[in-house]
């Protein structure tokens, strides 16, 4: 009677095999961490940048443009809507807007001047983003300045608009833009931080773009007969 065995080759077929889908396993072990490790770096700065977003949609979507005087000039002495752009790259958005959004004191719902200002600090080189927030009777200034730091660390903040004028082209992403009366169509936002890791070569920067759309295209206050 004979007893039939594993030869040496099935055997070391099957420890290829195994070897073979331990290492596939481990692969793609690895690659989920590290997705799974980047998603946890990132998330604190998409939780952020989802928040300034919204905030922006809500104050934007409250756009107040002023009634003009006789002399068809603004009664205030700002413009309605400014966006302006630094020689150093820094970054101004400033709006009246009847639903100031991100600070939740009663006051808030007074109307406002909210001014998103980005500017790079001098020793680190980081851009800080700031907001600044002026309750208004109309359009005339009425409160202290109150500000608020919202990033502190940003490789850059980016402001662009889409012009109201008739006839632009889909790639007129404007940098400065000034109306008291005229919007913009939508404005562009964007939000870049450095990787949480320096130390990596193959790390990447966490970047966050939003388009806000603002729904009026004219004066939201008619002027007085």
């Amino acid at each position: 009677m004979s007893s039939h065995g594993f030869t040496l080759v099935e055997i070391l077929i099957v420890m290829l095999i195994t070897s073979v889908l331990v290492l596939g396993i481990h692969a793609a072990y690895r690659q989920a961490h590290a997705l799974w490790s980047q998603a946890e770096d990132d998330r604190e700065a998409y939780y952020l940048a989802r928040v300034l977003t919204e905030a922006l949609r809500e104050e934007l979507s409250g756009l107040y443009m002023p009634p003009m005087n006789p002399e068809g000039e603004e009664a205030g002495s700002d413009r309605a809507f400014r966006l302006t752009a630094g020689s150093d790259g820094a970054r101004e958005l400033s709006f009246l807007t009847l639903t100031p959004a991100w600070r939740s004191d009663v006051e808030s719902s007074r109307p406002a001047r909210a001014s998103y200002r980005s500017s790079k600090d001098q020793d680190t080189g980081r851009t800080v983003l700031r907001r600044v927030e002026v309750l208004c009777a109309g359009e005339k200034p009425v409160g202290q300045e109150v500000s608020d730091v919202l990033v502190e660390n940003l490789m850059e903040f980016g402001v662009w608009v889409f012009p109201s004028n008739d006839g632009v082209s889909a790639d007129s992403w404007q940098q400065t833009y000034e109306s008291d009366d005229q919007p913009p169509r939508a404005a562009r936002i964007l939000l870049k931080w450095s990787p949480p890791n320096r130390d990596d070569p193959h790390a990447r920067p966490i970047e966050f773009v939003s388009v806000v759309l603002i729904p009026c295209e004219s004066q939201l206050i008619p002027a007085g007969d």
